[in-house]
């Protein structure tokens, strides 16, 4: 453990976290001044900041620990908020609810004990770029920047092949489209497509009554829907995977770069790379056939398989 003085305030470095332990304190010559550790306090109180200030919307979150620095002597309510709600959220309970703002309440019983704070990453469904959030710990009500400790989380946006994602976290999306695996010859495309006309289009599959998705994607819908021709190895990249359809093939994603085997759906012949994160359905003459993957088709094909189901979701 490495600790270091600095002016009035004391720096413990442990590990991966910094906790911060002292008073912002200032005198009117602007000196600083000690500051007995009895009565309210006078500056915000103090934060140990979580190391990842580097977040993706794939991730859960993180989680902050807030103390104060000396004891209150009455209750003292501390809000932690989030600049941006729509990217992060905060829970002061434990993980029970999320929202923009949290309060905790220290006082002489719990003041030097480190209160953790949850802060969730929300699946905001838009593809809209990188974002900058800032956390901020003070005394509720206060206006003060000099007693508003802040720290600055990015936000990447969300990319790339989701696996075992509840759907529960996908915020703002909604589903226009399900049918079991074993099921096709029915459904026409374009009927589907009609219904699912926002501008960005998930394809995912699960086991039927499962809350997570096995496997989703997602991307503008322009980029999952560009024809891909009837060719073997053809693809679309965008957002991160790479996108495949043709109304007279098949429909479906692969990881970025991974490469396809289009046969008639994306099959793995034994040599594919990271086959457990390929989802494919066949087409055939503009309607949507039975099959064919969620996962690795050498593991788990369904094509007569009625406990699994392909869902297709929309976002604005």
């Amino acid at each position: 453990m490495l600790i270091k003085q600095i002016g009035m305030a004391r720096v413990i470095s442990a590990g991966l976290g910094i906790i911060m332990l002292g008073a912002m304190l200032a005198s009117c010559g602007g000196e600083a001044e000690k500051k007995e550790e009895t009565g309210p306090p006078d500056p915000a109180p103090m934060v140990a900041v979580a190391p990842d200030t580097n977040l993706s919307e794939k991730d859960g979150g993180t989680t902050i620990e807030v103390r104060m620095n000396v004891d209150p002597g009455t209750d003292f309510i501390v809000e932690v908020g989030s600049s941006d709600a729509n990217q992060l959220r905060v829970s002061t309970d434990g993980g029970a609810t999320f929202g923009p703002a949290g309060l905790i309440t220290f006082n002489s019983a719990n003041w030097n004990m480190n209160h953790v704070v949850d802060i969730a990453v929300v699946h905001d469904g838009i593809i809209d770029g990188d974002h900058v959030v800032d956390i901020t710990v003070a005394m509720q009500g206060e206006t003060n920047p000099a007693r508003i400790i802040t720290k600055s989380i990015n936000v990447a946006d969300l990319t790339g092949i989701m696996m075992n994602e509840p759907q529960a976290n996908l915020s703002g999306w909604t589903q226009c489209y399900a049918s079991i695996y074993n099921t096709g010859g029915t459904d026409a495309i374009a009927t589907i497509l009609a219904n699912c006309n926002q501008p960005n289009l998930m394809l995912a599959c699960r086991p039927v009554g499962n809350p997570d998705f096995t496997l989703a994607a997602y991307a503008k819908r322009v980029d999952v829907t560009t024809d891909t021709t009837t060719d073997i190895s053809t693809v679309h990249n965008a957002n991160g995977v790479d996108w495949y359809f043709n109304t007279s093939k098949s429909w479906g994603f692969a990881p970025q770069g991974a490469g396809v085997n289009k046969s008639n759906c994306d099959y793995n012949d034994g040599t594919q790379l990271l086959p457990e994160q390929r989802m494919c359905v066949h087409t055939s003459g503009g309607l949507i056939g039975s099959g064919y993957r969620c996962g690795d088709n050498q593991v788990l094909n369904l094509n007569s398989n009625a406990d699994w189901e392909r869902v297709i979701l929309q976002a604005p």
